[in-house]
């Protein structure tokens, strides 16, 4: 069985990037965060996966990821832009995707590899949010309902998200139960910025 993981990351550019960390600690650290998570999320990865990076548009260079696929965005929702995504990583040869963003340093390859265990005997695994998102999403074939009409950036994503895999009949499960980093209380105690 090939497995793939699909990371998200966006350009990272001052005031464009954890926006609501800077407000905290201001632009500049929110910045360093973020690419301290992009360093990070290169180190979730390990031989056997295909892993595909898909950046925003006009990605710095220099963060461009050695022995990955990198690939453009397209527009729209986090929806359409996960959905798009995994239909084009499914439809290389790949028979499980997981997908995650670069923004939490709690996640670990346990995790992943936990994830991509968990579509042998389901169609969906989800990895909770603190914040009522989700972290990762991983499945076998496009559940493109999943990814329609959703509150993204909203506490009830989670909720919404199981409504509607259970309306689907699918099977479904929930990964640990993790930080997103959006404010300073969700940076490891011991991180310096």
């Amino acid at each position: 069985m090939k497995e793939a993981l699909i990371v998200f990351v966006k350009n990272p550019k001052k005031g464009k990037v954890k926006t609501r960390l800077a407000a905290d600690i201001g632009e500049e650290k929110a910045l360093k965060v973020y690419c301290d998570l992009i360093s990070f999320s290169k180190s979730l990865i390990y031989s056997e996966l295909n892993v595909y990076v898909f950046h925003s548009p006009s990605l710095l260079e220099g963060f461009f990821w050695a022995n990955t696929q990198n690939e453009l965005q397209v527009k729209g929702d986090l929806g359409v832009k996960m959905s798009t995504a995994i239909q084009q990583v499914l439809s290389d040869g790949n028979d499980k995707v997981c997908v995650i963003g670069s923004d939490c340093f709690e996640i670990t390859q346990a995790h992943i590899k936990e994830a991509f265990r968990s579509l042998d005997n389901n169609d969906l695994v989800l990895g909770p949010a603190k914040d009522g998102g989700y972290y990762l999403v991983g499945m076998k074939k496009l559940q493109n309902a999943i990814f329609e009409e959703m509150p993204w950036s909203h506490p009830d994503l989670m909720q919404a998200t199981i409504s509607k895999a259970k309306n689907l009949n699918l099977n479904y499960e929930l990964l640990e139960e993790l930080s997103d980093v959006d404010y300073v209380t969700d940076l490891p105690k011991d991180y310096k910025y």
